[in-house]
């Protein structure tokens, strides 16, 4: 592949790699306590909440909107929202949009 093509790969961008690490460190926070409710806490917008939302019940979208960001966010509604992303399918969806894109991008080298 030359620089051109590869620029162009699903995976040029980082995406993927930002996504699996914002999955990666929503379960390693529900284990390291001195790490909870970083990405929480700081309101980060990720694909993983976006997709959350999108499949959230009412009451979930509600928690979504109220929580994230709030410097208040204390381990019981950082683990609210991680069963929140868990329930909704977030992660799984981030998951395979990953494996997804992994695929698109080694397609083209033969693999």
């Amino acid at each position: 592949m030359v620089p051109e093509q590869v620029a162009q790969t699903p995976l040029a961008d980082g995406g993927p790699v930002t996504q699996h690490d914002d999955g990666v460190r929503l379960q390693v926070e529900a284990q390291e306590p001195a790490k909870r409710c970083r990405d929480l806490r700081d309101g980060k917008a990720t694909v993983m909440m976006t997709l959350a939302r999108q499949s959230a019940s009412a009451s979930q979208t509600r928690i979504t909107e109220q929580l994230p960001g709030s410097p208040d966010l204390d381990d019981a509604g950082a683990e609210r929202l991680r069963e929140i992303i868990m329930d909704t399918g977030g992660l799984l969806r981030v998951e395979e949009m990953i494996d997804r894109r992994t695929e698109q991008a080694v397609a083209p080298c033969g693999k």
